[in-house]
């Protein structure tokens, strides 16, 4: 294994979008600074004697930060002196066999759906020749249902759940740096996952159901970010022959089949839109975002990389009630609600369903 140490598993790219296809010129902001992106290598790193937190920070030896563990380059100075004392002093150390290879690709979001499908399992993708010989370490958090049913996706040694509240000593860590920046995504890798899981899904005859290749996510059941007028947008779309569903009726397997044989998907920004990742090229997405966001374009990406056409919708929005800037913030946690231009709507739909 220590042979592979350095070994690049997707070279360094440049990536250029394809615009979004109702772009107005006033609105080019929200997307201008996404068109061109320089994306770093994805790698292989082992790391002897290292140690490996509950957020999937690595320090090796004289406790030095492994800056590429960390999810984002700005959030390296809050894993400094402080972060060590604190893990140290409050969490109890575990050491892990000696003789196995332990493999990370999670960090401090990864737990989350969106950034678990869209981070972490490219990652994983890309590691895939390497899982045989690695048992997968990951923090408690990451102990859900939707990741133990994505997990099943690869054949690993095995899999290790850190406890709560401890922290890992690892003579043999093998980390596999991010495939992109937060909010982007490696095209070649992203690609063949989506391939990998539609293969995957074949072999186990999980190809059911098809709902239609018209989709309308809806956000009713989801715990936040909700269209406050979503009666008027549901008659819309089943005007125009959509099928109203709730991702949280179906199952990972049975999500990806949906999305698999969609045409066309219209919904609110969520982190649901991440199995965008499992449509086909050449289909049609339609993204209803908030005015003012010129941050949350990781769909807008998605799309350009799995080579889906991206359509938008700008809308209104107020904050939601737990919005109070501390522990539930508007930007960062996205806790607002929406209101859609349901004429404005009906264009966009018209106009996306008679593209060719």
């Amino acid at each position: 294994m220590k042979e592979l140490n350095g070994k690049i598993l997707a070279p360094a790219s440049t990536v250029i979008r394809k615009l979004p296809c109702n772009l107005r010129a006033e609105e080019e902001f929200y997307f201008r600074h996404e068109y061109t992106k320089n994306l770093p290598s994805c790698e292989v790193q082992i790391l002897e004697n290292a140690y490996f937190t509950e957020d999937g920070v690595i320090y090796t030896k004289g406790l030095q930060l492994v800056e590429k563990s960390v999810v984002d380059a700005e959030w390296i100075g809050r894993f400094g002196l402080r972060y060590v004392l604190a893990t140290y002093l409050k969490k109890k150390q575990i050491n892990l066999n000696d003789s196995n290879y332990y493999l990370s690709v999670v960090d401090l979001w990864s737990s989350g759906y969106a950034h678990w499908i869209l981070d972490a399992l490219p990652r994983l993708y890309a590691s895939r020749e390497l899982h045989s010989q690695c048992y997968l370490l990951l923090p408690a958090s990451h102990d859900k249902k939707y990741i133990h049913e994505t997990l099943k996706f690869f054949d690993f040694k095995g899999i290790y759940f850190l406890p709560a509240d401890h922290y890992a000593k690892v003579k043999n860590l093998v980390l596999i740096t991010h495939a992109a920046p937060q909010g982007q995504l490696n095209e070649s890798i992203s690609r063949g996952l989506r391939q990998h899981v539609w293969d995957w899904c074949d072999a186990k005859q999980l190809n059911t159901p098809n709902l239609g290749e018209k989709i309308y996510i809806s956000r009713q059941k989801a715990p936040k970010r909700h269209i406050l007028n979503e009666a008027e947008v549901q008659h819309v779309v089943r005007q125009h022959g959509f099928t109203v569903i709730h991702f949280e009726d179906y199952t990972m397997y049975e999500q990806i089949a949906i999305m698999r044989h969609a045409n066309y998907v219209v919904t609110l920004h969520g982190a649901g839109v991440s199995n965008m990742l499992f449509m086909p090229s050449d289909t049609h997405y339609l993204e209803i975002r908030r005015k003012d966001d010129t941050n949350n374009n990781h769909f807008f990406s998605l799309a350009s990389a799995m080579q889906i056409n991206y359509w938008y919708q700008i809308v209104n929005y107020k904050p939601s009630p737990k919005a109070d800037g501390k522990n539930f913030d508007l930007s960062i946690g996205n806790y607002y609600d929406v209101e859609v231009d349901i004429p404005l709507l009906q264009q966009n739909i018209e106009a996306m369903l008679r593209h060719i």
